[in-house]
């Protein structure tokens, strides 16, 4: 069965897209270390997407999506040529993120014992700004691009 992940466009009250820029040492998919991408992760066997989305936002954030707005956007494909994994990821647009809740946590997906996801930051802006940026993922241009036309 093929993996599957779930991610999310974070938007703010104010409008902003909130990303994350990966650890130049993240090793689940090193060709997409050091890039900004979709805040999220894999899905667990038998998981719902949503529960895997709450579940992913709160290890990575601290954000608690129950009253916010969640919605499907689109399902893409990573593949191991373009992506350097192979995995079905679902993303969804979460409205009304307030900013100044978030706490990213440092390090905390580890493979074999190792922390590979270390010196991160929140990345903000518009969906404009961002898809100018030289330094994001294929699916996360994919997502701010249906994300415009959806708006």
């Amino acid at each position: 069965m093929k993996e599957s992940g779930v991610h999310a466009l974070l938007v703010t009250k104010g409008g902003e897209i909130l990303l994350v820029k990966k650890g130049s040492d993240y090793q689940y998919d090193a060709k997409n270390a050091g890039k900004v991408a979709l805040f999220g992760g894999g899905m667990e066997v038998g998981e719902d997407m949503f529960v895997a989305l709450k579940r992913e936002l709160s290890e990575e954030l601290e954000l608690d999506i129950e009253n916010l707005e969640v919605k499907p956007l689109e399902t893409y494909a990573k593949t191991l040529a373009m992506d350097g994994v192979d995995v079905e990821v679902h993303v969804f647009v979460v409205s009304g993120v307030d900013r100044g809740l978030l706490v990213l946590r440092e390090g905390d997906a580890m493979i074999d014992g190792v922390a590979h996801d270390a010196n991160r930051e929140i990345i903000e802006g518009s969906a404009d700004e961002l898809l100018a940026r030289s330094d994001i993922t294929r699916i996360t241009r994919l997502a701010l691009q249906d994300f415009i036309k959806n708006q």
